[in-house]
């Protein structure tokens, strides 16, 4: 099965766009694989798939200004082996797991009455026959493997930054997480800033995402993870 490297890309607004490059060896031949507009916050997470799982494959990266024609020097190479992707489970393979059938089988219901939908627990490693009440709800910072979103306040350089974390699937090829911010629960944009990603095991791993907007830039800050089902 093809493997996938999974690259973090900086966020560099003075260019229009990220020039990917990907070799065998570190001094080339190169091939161009992407050209990506650093206007998109959507591509801050660059998978190139199709791989060979147990093969090194070197990267390298340059900002462009194709208005201009301008570009940066190719930056040092970096290195990434894929490995063979855990396997998949669909969400209704998932559902018939823990016995749930009909109604009670659908993305929205909540079969357990905690007010959590199902597509909710699929996306956060819990399970849908469990009525999750108080803390036992939320994913635990020092440690947790389950549960909703956690939002905690750090500081960044003496700045009071909102800062989210998430359980989500590492072979998610069903699933979308987008992380979004708002100052008034009716207006979302995607937080344009680079997760950070901790591995659980070979199934789920920890997403955290830090506000882009600091505490008193807006006089309210609400954050939230979007999961949608995708084909």
């Amino acid at each position: 099965m093809p493997g996938t490297n999974r690259l973090l890309l900086p966020l560099i607004r003075s260019w229009e766009r990220l020039q990917l490059q990907r070799a065998l060896n570190p001094n080339g031949p190169w091939a161009a694989i992407a050209s990506i507009e650093t206007a998109d916050p959507n591509e801050l997470l660059y998978e190139d798939a199709g791989l060979v799982p147990g093969t090194k494959y070197y990267y390298r990266m340059r900002g462009a200004r194709p208005t201009t024609g301008a570009t940066t020097p190719w930056s040092n190479a970096a290195w990434g082996i894929p490995i063979d992707p855990p396997p998949l489970i669909p969400f209704n393979e998932w559902a018939d797991s823990f016995g749930l059938a009909g109604n009670n089988a659908a993305e929205e219901a909540d079969p357990a009455g905690d007010g959590i939908a199902n597509l909710l627990k699929y996306a956060f490693n819990m399970d849908p026959t469990v009525s999750y009440q108080g803390d036992d709800r939320i994913l635990r910072p020092d440690g947790g493997q389950s549960g909703l979103p956690a939002i905690v306040v750090r500081d960044d350089e003496g700045r009071s930054r909102v800062e989210l974390s998430f359980v989500a699937r590492r072979n998610a090829q069903d699933l979308s997480y987008r992380v979004q911010g708002s100052s008034n629960l009716l207006d979302w944009q995607n937080v344009a800033t680079l997760p950070t990603i901790r591995n659980i095991d070979d199934q789920w791993r920890i997403v955290t995402v830090q506000d882009s907007v600091a505490a008193g830039e807006e006089p309210r800050r609400f954050l939230r993870v979007l999961v949608e089902l995708v084909e």
